[in-house]
């Protein structure tokens, strides 16, 4: 990534991110949807009841037996030195529905990288007047010149995906996802002249403006992805445990350039395909300690794409992650009342790994949920976490994330599955 000084400021627009991270690659990698899961150390895998899903895991499509219409919004605010940004967005939508007893389909859409965020370079660099052309002030001797550059990226990569879940007795379940992943994002470079005034003692003491020019290119973004995941049943003590495990994969990215102007050749339009697609592992236990507690461990790995320099923000490519999390609840059922309410806390340590330096991510998470009128469920998680900063000038990001999910089912297209 380009050594350079640089603000931040990140724009309040759908989809949009709070994080240096999103300045590399294709921008943020977005893989956290469900506040319950959230809420429980980010993990991707379970959610507190067997009877409702998870919507990053598609093996758990077969838990419900009625049609199930979820929602999630996340609040985000960060702290990058002095600077206090913010921003909302709507951030998954998804509908699942039971095909057959042991079938179960759905659709849905999710942001998978975003960057929306105003650049601005904070020192001057310097063109000797032995490379200048200008004569500013018209007395035969051609000036030093200085320059800044600001850039304005906005857009990312979306993914649309089928999802099928299926199971093999009552202790395997087992689910599929297919994803078009698509998106453009404008990036917008302006470059701005100076003349350095001097003083006598040969320091200066401002800028003169000169002119400003400005390069727009638009990128187009095009692959597909598959998901496999499975999780069964044991019971190795006096409480079950499930067990579960994930694959996926994306093919490389292929990517095209509609530039106001190009320095690699003298085209309005390139395309590139990404030297690598990303892949993803992941294992997961949940382990019941009595009826009401729990404890869960997941660890995950993230292997991005890799692509050629002149596509990526600032050169860099997307970041490897490396995750573990931990997550435990408590069921609170009223006896008396058609709800029950659970309580969450989490902890995750992800370790980003950027050309081969390490930044360490550690975060805290806290949840509650409310499940009632049988098959619909609200749910609030909170991410409190410390980033340490790939950027020399920013030494350290704090965030706290805001999550809420809507799971909302009824019997829509559904036979009666207990016949």
């Amino acid at each position: 990534m380009k050594r350079i000084g640089l603000i931040i400021i990140l724009i309040n627009v759908m989809f949009s991110q709070t994080s240096s991270m999103s300045l590399y690659g294709f921008g943020e990698y977005i893989d956290s949807y469900d506040a319950s899961s959230i809420s429980m150390g980010d993990v991707k895998f379970f959610d507190i009841s067997e009877n409702k899903i998870v919507l990053s895991s598609p093996s758990t499509y077969t838990n419900i037996d009625y049609s199930n219409l979820s929602m999630s919004i996340a609040f985000n605010r960060l702290l990058l030195g002095d600077n206090k940004l913010s921003s909302n967005n709507f951030h998954y939508f998804s509908f699942v529905f039971p095909f057959s007893d042991k079938l179960s389909l759905g659709l849905g859409m999710n942001p998978l990288f975003r960057c929306n965020a105003e650049v601005k370079e904070l020192d001057y660099n310097y063109i000797g007047a032995d490379q200048s052309n200008v004569d500013y002030n018209n007395d035969g001797i051609l000036d030093p010149l200085a320059y800044k550059t600001d850039y304005n990226i906005n857009g990312g990569i979306s993914e649309f995906h089928a999802s099928l879940g299926s199971k093999i007795g009552e202790n395997i379940k087992w689910g599929v996802k297919f994803a078009k992943l698509f998106g453009t994002s404008d990036r917008s470079y302006f470059l701005n002249m100076y003349v350095p005034q001097y003083n006598q003692e040969g320091s200066i003491t401002n800028y003169l403006f000169l002119n400003s020019s400005s390069e727009v290119n638009e990128y187009e973004y095009s692959s597909y992805s598959y998901k496999v995941d499975i999780r069964s049943k044991l019971k190795l003590f006096d409480n079950s445990q499930i067990i579960a495990f994930s694959f996926e994969n994306a093919n490389p990215m292929k990517i095209k350039v509609d530039a106001d102007f190009n320095s690699i050749e003298n085209v309005d339009e390139l395309s590139f395909i990404s030297n690598s697609g990303y892949e993803k592992y992941g294992f997961g236990l949940k382990m019941n300690i009595d009826d009401e507690i729990g404890f869960i461990f997941e660890s995950h790995q993230f292997n991005s794409f890799k692509s050629p320099q002149s596509v990526n923000i600032f050169e860099s490519n997307n970041p490897d992650i490396f995750s573990l999390n931990c997550g435990l609840y408590k069921k609170l059922s009223s006896k008396k009342r058609n709800y029950s309410t659970n309580m969450k806390i989490g902890f995750y340590n992800k370790l980003y790994d950027i050309e081969s330096h390490e930044i360490s991510d550690i975060g805290l998470t806290f949840g509650i949920g409310v499940e009632y009128l049988s098959y619909n469920s609200f749910d609030v998680g909170i991410k409190f976490g410390y980033r340490e900063s790939s950027n020399l000038n920013i030494q350290n990001e704090e965030y706290c994330k805001l999550y809420l999910t809507l799971n909302s089912g009824e019997k829509w297209f559904v036979k009666n599955r207990r016949n």
